[in-house]
């Protein structure tokens, strides 16, 4: 599987047969869109970042899909700035890939409950935003979270770009590096993953 990187919480993930765009609203942050008219879009909160311009099909909402080699499931989850427990407008993704199994998390509340635990389940690849400033989840919150899942692999999304117009300043990614209390490893804007690469301790990459 080929995990791209583009800012803010937007990602791409490739297989042999399917390609599937996370969050991708960089048009709205000053920036290109990179969905074509043949990848899958995906939402983590559609009323919010809503969708990219092009996309073969779409998926914002809790539910369960197969598109081509991947199988994804929606998890219903409160927003980053809703206080109300059962007003769920978010989505976090949990999926398999090529013997892969992730989550995408999105701007949501930092308390999740013991069923979205569950849900998710057990993960090998988490995609998790840590820039904070009220517009995503902190190093802090962020760093809760990935202690709860216990993933193989961890890559923070969503944190200071120059090259990116946020409405509010986000976090350098440093600082939840060092909340977690592991070396980080920078490996550029793509990385290639196998089910032989992961480890059983959990490790940071920075694609950047």
């Amino acid at each position: 599987m080929q995990v791209d990187f583009f800012g803010a919480n937007c990602i791409r993930l490739k297989t042999k047969l399917t390609t599937i765009v996370f969050d991708d609203n960089l048009a709205r942050l000053g920036a290109k869109s990179v969905t074509t008219s043949d990848d899958i879009a995906a939402s983590t909160n559609e009323a919010i970042l809503g969708l990219p311009s092009k996309y073969s099909i779409s998926f914002s909402l809790p539910g369960n899909y197969e598109v081509g080699d991947v199988m994804l499931t929606g998890i219903a989850a409160r927003s980053h700035i809703e206080e109300d427990e059962n007003k769920m407008l978010a989505t976090i993704f949990r999926g398999v890939a090529e013997d892969i199994k992730f989550a995408v998390i999105g701007h949501i509340h930092p308390d999740l409950s013991d069923e979205q635990l569950e849900d998710i389940g057990i993960i090998d690849l988490l995609f998790i935003p840590v820039g904070g400033s009220g517009y995503t989840l902190d190093a802090i919150a962020a760093a809760k979270i990935v202690k709860q899942l216990e993933p193989k692999v961890v890559i923070p999304t969503h944190y200071a770009d120059k090259s990116l117009n946020f409405d509010m300043p986000q976090a350098a990614c440093d600082e939840f590096v060092k909340v977690m209390g592991v070396e980080a490893q920078k490996i550029g804007r793509s990385l290639k993953l196998k089910r032989a690469d992961l480890s059983d301790k959990t490790q940071i990459y920075i694609l950047d």
